[in-house]
């Protein structure tokens, strides 16, 4: 049988108890999605294109049979079932609990829904970081430049912290 290759998602919380919304999210992926096989540290930094209270980020390396469609589709019912509300204007606003499919595989994903890799990812620090925590050698698909390369390259200079207490 051939090895999946890898499908990362980043997780983000900034409301309530984050640190709750974050395993909450691992336990449900785990249990809908796919094996979760790789979990970096949470890291906090402020909220990023509105006032708001900071944000508690990480990522997951996670093996699944699941289309990219439907992975997505099992995803946003899970930020449903612990209280995300989407809205139709397009702004940011705090959430209780956020999940974007970063990288799915080596493939470049283009539909109405899905935007794959994550458009967004090269310009966030709160998702590089943690993400070269897991694997700093994955290749950007489209780019060809490294989790790490992409890492020293972002011009995002938001504070960012580690949290010690991890994601199981």
């Amino acid at each position: 049988m051939q090895e999946q290759k890898p499908i990362y998602i980043g997780l983000g919380s900034n409301t309530g108890d984050r640190l709750y919304y974050l395993q909450s999210a691992v336990d449900a992926i785990h249990y809908e999605v796919g094996s979760v096989v790789a979990i970096s540290s949470c890291y906090e930094t402020p909220a990023m294109g509105f006032e708001g209270d900071a944000f508690l980020n990480a990522c997951l390396e996670v093996r699944s049979n699941l289309s990219a469609e439907l992975m997505l589709s099992k995803l946003l019912q899970i930020e449903e079932k612990y209280g995300r509300k989407r809205y139709e204007d397009g702004q940011y606003r705090a959430r209780t609990l956020d999940l974007d499919i970063l990288f799915f595989r080596d493939q470049n994903i283009e539909t109405a829904l899905l935007s794959v890799p994550h458009p967004r990812l090269e310009q966030r620090l709160f998702v590089l970081q943690p993400l070269a925590e897991i694997n700093a050698e994955f290749t950007h698909p489209a780019s060809q430049k490294t989790i790490a390369q992409l890492l020293e390259t972002c011009s995002d200079n938001s504070p960012i912290s580690k949290l010690k207490k991890p994601l199981t």
